[in-house]
């Protein structure tokens, strides 16, 4: 039988996807990080009128 050969198969593939995962999540939580410029200065008004 070809089980060793399955065995590797499915590692790489598993590997694979988990790396793929990785970035997109890498990606996903770097965009939800950035504050707009906008929010910035209406944020710099507010404390500058408290």
């Amino acid at each position: 039988m070809y089980w060793t050969r399955a065995k590797w198969i499915l590692i790489i593939l598993f590997l694979g996807i988990n790396i793929f995962l990785l970035t997109y999540m890498f990606f996903a939580v770097q965009e939800q990080v950035t504050v707009s410029n906008a929010t910035i200065e209406n944020t710099l008004d507010i404390l500058k009128k408290n």
